[in-house]
């Protein structure tokens, strides 16, 4: 959501799979996007195209193709702007958790990079690990 767009849109949206028993993620599709300048606008398209004109492949079957379900499969989509820089990525859980197909994540810190009032936190996890809650405490 943006509230002022001043400027018409050009960049990319990629939409990727990514696997939760290999992590591997999978580019599905990768468009040009342009949109003009306000809010409320729409650009529609399909994952995979149809044989038939102004139709797109059902979501079923676009993820068979890829070797997921919507148990075993997260989607994450990402819009950049001409010059690559990525603005925006969404992560789109398939179904709801309990019925998501994960393996037992170990998560662990890797690293905390502090810069003012401002933390960067790496985490390490030797599996695919979608939903990671974090208690933190922090002092004055």
């Amino acid at each position: 959501y943006q509230r002022r767009v001043r400027a018409p849109f050009s960049g990319t949206l990629d939409a990727n799979l990514v696997h939760f028993s290999t992590g591997i993620k999978t580019l599905v599709k990768s468009t040009k996007i342009s949109l003009p300048k306000g809010g409320g606008v729409i650009q529609r398209f399909c994952f995979l195209d149809s044989t038939i004109p102004g139709t797109c492949i059902a979501w079923p079957q676009v993820l068979e193709k890829y070797g997921c379900t919507v148990n075993d499969c997260i989607l994450i989509l990402s819009v950049s702007d001409r010059y690559n820089e990525i603005l925006s990525q969404n992560v789109l859980a398939l179904t709801t958790p309990q019925n998501m197909k994960l393996l037992k994540a170990d998560v662990t810190i890797g690293s905390v990079v502090e810069s003012g009032n401002h933390a960067t936190i790496t985490l390490l996890t030797d599996a695919v690990a979608v939903y990671v809650l974090s208690l933190i405490h922090i002092s004055e």
